[in-house]
Parts: structure tokens; sequence; C-alpha cells
């Protein structure tokens, strides 16, 4: 069902994702077309292959960006200040939000006027 949903949401819907940052930190946001690729991994943090890559930004603490999207499908990466990486390749559907916590992301609730309220009414 969730594949229906999202190609006919990527159809018809606006394509629009709200990335909400809770995670205690400016974060890192790489949104790329294909599978982000790992270029190499230091004790510094991860370095990645940027072929693909839609597009890259900051979120500050308690602050979100609102995403237009591309496609149907696309990844995110999620990197903290310190390079550790919070997700890596994460598919994002059509017309989904989401909330970046401290080591995870979560679906954020649809309709909501709050865009820290998760899928279950948990507010971060």
């Amino acid at each position: 069902m969730d594949y229906l949903q999202t190609t006919f949401n990527s159809w018809v819907g606006s394509n629009l994702t709200h990335l909400a940052n809770a995670s205690g930190q400016t974060v890192r946001i790489i949104i790329s077309g294909d599978i982000l690729k790992i270029k190499k991994i230091s004790k510094e943090g991860v370095e990645f292959d940027y072929n693909g890559v839609v597009s890259k930004f900051n979120i500050n603490h308690r602050s979100f960006h609102k995403l237009e999207r591309c496609k149907q499908y696309e990844y995110m990466t999620v990197q903290k200040e310190d390079g550790k990486v919070i997700v890596e390749n994460y598919e994002i559907g059509a017309n989904k939000s989401y909330i970046i916590l401290n080591n995870e992301i979560v679906r954020q609730k649809y309709g909501s006027n709050n865009l820290f309220e998760d899928i279950y009414g948990q507010c971060h």
C-alpha cells in the first residue's frame, strides 16, 4: 500500500517534505536521487561520494527545512556536527515529513500543525 500511496502522491501531490530537527545540534542533510556511496571513513567522520546529490543543507536545532522534492523516491543522509551519521540513504517518499532525533528519524504526523509531533502523537 505504501508504494501505491507514494506513487499516487508523486503524481498529484505537492511533493513537499518537511524535515524538523530535534536532535539537540545542527545537522547536515544530503538528499540524493540515487543511493549515496561512502568514499572514506576515518576517525574524523564519514566522507561521501557526492555524485547524484540533489541538494545539501544544514538545519539548526529546533528548526525545520521545507524540501520541494524532485523524484518519486529520494534518499536522505543525516550527519551530526561531529561527523557521525544518524541515518544513511534513508528512503523518503513523496509527501511525507520527518523528525530528526539524536540517533534516528521518525515520521511526522500527517496534517499536524506541529512539525515536531510524530505519528504516535509525541512531541519531540
